[in-house]
């Protein structure tokens, strides 16, 4: 006796594969399928993820960072200098 060595060549898969094929154009074809149907309605879509808002605050900054690169480069005096007062700014507004 062969011994199986395809990983999809199971006994379950193969009566699965036997039933289909056993109740091909008879209405328990129809059944099963309406069957799969509704319950793959049921659950819906999961792989789908709801958008995210993104804040205004970030379009602006996606904006504007390309252009602060290139006037103060991230490590530079300039570019601490910018931070630190931005930050001062920030909290005089947000409190």
């Amino acid at each position: 006796m062969r011994v199986r060595t395809n990983h999809g060549n199971t006994e379950k898969v193969d009566f699965y594969d036997d039933f289909i094929e056993n109740i091909a154009n008879t209405p328990w074809e129809m059944e099963i399928y309406k069957r799969q149907m509704s319950l793959a309605a049921s659950i819906g879509l999961t792989h789908s993820e709801p958008q995210q808002q993104i804040l205004f605050q970030t379009k602006i900054k996606n904006v504007l960072m390309p252009y602060v690169n290139k006037y103060a480069p991230i490590g530079t005096s300039r570019r601490n200098m910018m931070t630190k007062y931005y930050y001062k700014v920030r909290r005089a507004i947000l409190g």
